[in-house]
């Protein structure tokens, strides 16, 4: 991770690509189970 200031803000960013490549794992798997909460609701209604 690197961060930087810019007046009243911090700026964070991903500086390996290891880090990238896990934050697609991680968003995947979230991308999956809230399409499955969704189809889930779907059949209930």
């Amino acid at each position: 991770m690197a961060r930087r200031t810019e007046v009243n803000r911090a700026i964070y960013g991903i500086q390996e690509p290891t880090g990238v490549e896990l934050c697609g794992i991680v968003c995947s798997g979230l991308a999956e189970r809230f399409a499955e909460g969704l189809e889930a609701l779907e059949a209930a209604s």
